[in-house]
């Protein structure tokens, strides 16, 4: 059976946050956030950093949150991902 993937972004104002997700059969397993100072990398082996935690809610319970804007492409998603490997070739 085919896990299905997507892939959403979504911006919280209050904080001035952009978070990135990959969702795999309803349950993020990858998560960015994007913080005015730095950038925080989550997946299932590491579902913590600092006050950050990977989502632990099934993305149908937050789906009405979201609208076509909001998905995006692997791509999209990877290129932010990424990112945690020029961080980390910066230090």
């Amino acid at each position: 059976m085919e896990m299905k993937k997507i892939y959403v972004k979504h911006f919280f104002e209050e904080e001035n946050i952009w978070f990135f997700y990959e969702i795999i059969d309803g349950w993020a397993c990858r998560q960015v956030e994007i913080w005015p100072n730095e950038s925080r990398f989550l997946s299932e082996k590491i579902p913590h950093h600092k006050d950050s935690m990977l989502a632990d809610q099934k993305f149908e319970d937050l789906n009405s949150t979201f609208d076509e804007k909001n998905f995006i492409s692997a791509q999209d998603f990877e290129e932010q991902w990424n990112k945690r490997l020029r961080s980390k070739d910066d230090q």
